[in-house]
């Protein structure tokens, strides 16, 4: 899906000299949120943008980014659903396993 292609590469733009982090990450979180709301009104549902948005978060905290209210509310929210869609998927499991982590510490 476009919206998460673009999603992957504004967060690989995090890391990237000349990018802001801050603005790379909202509009990387923007589109793969888009992405997670379009696939759900499909039969099938990817894991791509959840585990996407969930390495990207974590490295966005990671690197001193700071979430803002609306975006750590609609993680968590998230978290449950690829927890709960997503039960035997390793990868799914592991990406939020690692966003937990960076919410504690």
């Amino acid at each position: 899906m476009p919206l998460t292609t673009l999603g992957k590469i504004l967060l690989v733009q995090m890391s990237a000299a000349g990018y802001s982090l801050i603005a790379a990450y909202e509009e990387a979180f923007d589109r793969l949120t888009d992405a997670i709301v379009l696939e759900s009104n499909w039969k099938r549902k990817a894991a791509q943008p959840y585990v996407l948005l969930f390495r990207g978060s974590a490295e966005y905290m990671k690197r001193g980014g700071r979430l803002t209210q609306r975006q750590a509310e609609r993680l968590i929210s998230l978290i449950d659903e690829a927890k709960s869609g997503w039960k035997r998927d390793k990868e799914v499991t592991e990406a939020c396993g690692l966003l937990e982590a960076a919410f504690k510490g």
